[in-house]
């Protein structure tokens, strides 16, 4: 980072923070070459500090996306499957595209129809925050 963030910051802002953190670190066990194992000590501060900067990621990219903050925070990959939050609070799996100038959410609420599981497609307006989510696995 190349000032110090305000309260409160990022996890953007932690994340890149880490990463020059990181590579002090490396830098610094490389010099220091305690016991001959500068190498090796790179190699655990590169792995150690990796996991926590994967996880904040993680935990990033799943994180609501509030659109009456940012009306133009919206899905970059339309192909991927969302969840949607209206303004009523209702919760809908979805997707979300693109047509000209038009921005649709095409959403699915699940529902029990004579004893099976379905989900019926169900568009709706007013969609105030969503986030990513990963398909189920197999």
């Amino acid at each position: 980072m190349s000032k110090y963030a305000e309260l409160p910051w990022s996890v953007e802002d932690t994340i890149e923070n880490l990463k020059s953190v990181k590579n002090s670190m490396k830098e610094r066990v490389i010099l220091l070459n305690l016991h001959g194992r500068g190498e090796k000590d790179a190699e655990e501060v590169e792995f150690d500090f990796g996991r926590a900067i994967d996880a904040l990621e993680r935990q990033e990219k799943y994180r609501w996306h509030n659109l009456n903050k940012d009306p133009e925070d919206l899905p970059k990959n339309l192909s991927k499957s969302y969840l949607f939050e209206n303004k009523w609070g209702q919760v809908f799996k979805g997707t979300f595209r693109i047509v000209g100038n038009i921005k649709l959410f095409e959403t699915h609420i699940y529902s029990k129809v004579h004893g099976g599981d379905i989900w019926l497609q169900y568009k709706t307006c007013n969609v105030v925050r969503w986030k990513e989510i990963e398909p189920m696995e197999e």
